[in-house]
């Protein structure tokens, strides 16, 4: 595991039109300790001889595996397995980040005083969108800054307590990412990463968030940002979808929150044909479910008619 500091992992289905850009900004990162291991998810555009042609030229090493299509949080499981950094850090294949990330990520960690570090995951930044892609809000931030430079605290905290909105550039470590694999279901392409953030800042590891840009996106249709992509899942990874949504109840701070999640979970409980006595007994916050069952019902029906 301490072969290189980093494993940037990217997932890609059919992009090699977004992948060089991907290549050129690790191309040009000013910390070098890092492989780039893709995990091609069933393409078939060509993307393994682009990579071979990266290889050539790259300035750092590339792992390249193909697997049958099956989605990005499955692949992400392989990726962490596979990895050899350190830390494991997700760059999208429409994405790409800034010269000096790397660097500021490992800077930002070692800056932790070492009898600390073992109670944090790892380090996160912030996320601004490129001005092209589906969204084109170029040059905004993709959320807010946090409220101070640097903030130690929870995956769930920044949400909650700071009230820090939108998508942050993290990087943690490996050895934890490998005791909370995303959940899978079979049949199911998809499950949220919040699943994931939220187990393990449940189990008290905390993050340093700083007020630094690190990665620049964009959103690209059918990708997994895409809205399109988003009212699909409701159809095509309900179990998945409801998982997240159940979890959700039990963290949010408000009682208005929890029902908009629990109401949510039933919903998506009704999209996986779950019954309702299976609805009642996974729910984990259970009084609240009865207050939410009509209006997961109704949401449901009005999803069967715009789905």
């Amino acid at each position: 595991m301490d072969n290189f500091f980093f494993t940037v992992f990217t997932p890609s289905y059919n992009r090699c039109h977004t992948l060089t850009r991907v290549y050129e900004s690790l191309n040009k990162q000013t910390f070098k300790g890092f492989e780039w291991l893709i995990i091609d998810d069933g393409s078939d555009d060509g993307t393994e001889e682009l990579v071979e042609d990266f290889k050539k030229t790259a300035n750092f090493h590339i792992v390249y595996k193909w697997v049958s299509n099956r989605g990005k949080q499955k692949v992400k499981n392989i990726a962490i397995h596979e990895a050899q950094g350190m830390f494991f850090f997700t760059l999208d294949s429409d994405d790409w980040i800034e010269p000096f990330t790397l660097e500021r990520f490992r800077y930002h960690w070692e800056s932790i005083p070492l009898d600390r570090r073992k109670i944090f995951s790892g380090v996160a930044g912030l996320t601004r969108f490129a001005g092209k892609g589906i969204w084109g809000k170029g040059g905004e931030l993709n959320g807010i800054k946090n409220p101070k430079e640097i903030i130690d605290t929870d995956m769930i905290s920044i949400r909650t307590k700071y009230k820090v909105n939108g998508e942050k550039c993290g990087t943690h470590l490996t050895s934890i990412m490998k005791k909370f694999p995303a959940p899978e279901f079979e049949g199911e392409k998809f499950s949220s990463e919040a699943i994931v953030w939220r187990r393990i800042a449940k189990q008290k590891y905390l993050v340093r968030y700083v007020n630094e840009i690190y990665r620049n996106q964009e959103i690209q249709e059918g990708g997994l940002s895409d809205p399109i992509a988003v009212k699909k899942r409701l159809k095509n990874s309900p179990k998945g979808m409801a998982l997240r949504y159940n979890e959700e109840v039990e963290i949010m701070p408000s009682i208005l929150q929890k029902l908009k999640s629990s109401i949510n979970y039933v919903r998506c409980c009704l999209h996986a044909n779950y019954s309702l006595l299976k609805i009642i007994k996974d729910a984990i916050v259970k009084p609240i479910l009865f207050y939410s069952l009509p209006g997961g019902l109704l949401m449901y029906f009005r999803d069967k008619l715009t789905i």
